[in-house]
């Protein structure tokens, strides 16, 4: 799957950008904060209509704008051809419309334009709270496995009446009602994120092996919060954790409480991982993803490389490239143009202050 042209109305700082990209490896240069990043992300919406850098879409409504920002992508998909989306966020709604046609429910869209964004940010999988962790299954599963979607959307839905109930200090049948309709989603959510873990964790390894020792093996480990293997094993934990949980006022133990863990060498990769192994492992979990999608999806989804790629050493910049095949396009950024790169013949775009141009060797030489 390749992007072709991108069209960009009041998104962040970014007024009205048009952009003719033909399929290429794009570079975007400039200082920070001129919207470099806001590109990228307008991009990254494709996959789920999910900000790689926030929970909230309104925010990336221009704040002197018209009131909604407007995404318009002409891409070549590798099953259906020559194809456009439209994305208009509003403060109150989304749109989204393909080839001119709305489409009415999320599920029949997610999944469809696989991304995957590298940022600096995702050290945070690693070191961060658990909560980033599951939004990172999450959406990666839910793009790969309609499914998934389904069950996450109904369960949330049970979880959160089972914590009303709570909060009103309701106790038995009525609850009960709830609990097992958490059980009917969450087991197997259970079911799939193993499945997925086993899965991503033979990928892991192998895309890390690029980086260094392949002594030092890596793992991901998957780690349920409760008994959640069969519908029996799940509702007696619940019942087990009721009084804590009328006490608490919320639901303890569930997938909505799940986390993984990161291993280098059989140890916690956050306590005792090196700052290069921990970047390492980072970075080879996001080229694990991009494998997973194409396996699941059968499409060759796009990178996102924000202000990455001049930060990597040597070493891992050569394992960037090699655990990419040729035939996947990069959008990156940097305040430099790229030293070196496996990628020859970027398509180079100057940004500065919300305006893009094309940046040609003429002006380079110039400069």
């Amino acid at each position: 799957m390749r992007l072709h042209s991108l069209h960009i109305i009041d998104f962040r700082n970014l007024t009205n950008v048009q952009l003719e990209m033909g399929g290429a490896d794009v570079f975007f240069c400039g200082d920070n904060a001129q919207g470099k990043t806001a590109l990228l992300e307008a991009c990254g919406l494709l996959t789920a209509l999910r900000s790689f850098r926030t929970t909230d879409l309104k925010s990336v409504i221009r704040f002197e704008g018209s009131g909604e920002a407007q995404v318009k992508i002409g891409l070549v998909h590798d099953e259906q051809g020559d194809t456009s989306v439209h994305l208009n966020l509003g403060k109150r709604s989304r749109k989204i419309q393909m080839d001119g046609a709305s489409v009415e429910r999320l599920k029949d869209f997610i999944g469809l334009f696989p991304v995957v964004a590298f940022t600096s940010q995702d050290i945070q999988l690693l070191r961060g709270g658990p909560q980033l962790r599951r939004r990172f299954i999450d959406l990666m599963l839910a793009a790969s496995q309609p499914d998934y979607f389904d069950c996450l959307r109904y369960y949330h839905h049970a979880l959160k009446e089972r914590n009303a109930l709570l909060k009103q200090g309701v106790n038995g049948l009525q609850l009960q009602v709830f609990e097992r309709g958490l059980a009917d989603q969450g087991v197997p959510l259970h079911r799939m994120r193993r499945e997925a873990f086993t899965d991503l964790n033979t990928d892991l390894q192998l895309v890390y092996s690029r980086f260094g020792d392949v002594a030092e093996k890596v793992q991901i480990n998957y780690k349920p919060s409760g008994r959640c293997e069969s519908m029996d094993a799940y509702l007696s934990h619940l019942e087990e954790t009721r009084k804590r949980d009328l006490m608490m006022q919320t639901t303890g133990v569930g997938p909505h409480r799940d986390d993984f863990e990161l291993k280098i060498g059989g140890k916690a990769a956050k306590d005792f991982g090196s700052e290069g192994q921990q970047r390492g492992l980072v970075l080879a979990l996001r080229l694990a993803e991009v494998r997973w999608f194409r396996k699941k999806l059968k499409v060759a989804p796009i990178i996102l490389a924000d202000d990455v790629l001049n930060e990597l050493d040597a070493s891992r910049s050569t394992a960037f490239w090699e655990n990419l095949d040729d035939d996947l396009q990069v959008l990156a950024t940097g305040t430099r143009w790229p030293s070196s790169s496996r990628r020859a013949g970027w398509l180079k775009y100057k940004v500065a202050e919300g305006n893009v141009s094309i940046y040609t060797e003429t002006k380079m030489d110039e400069n």
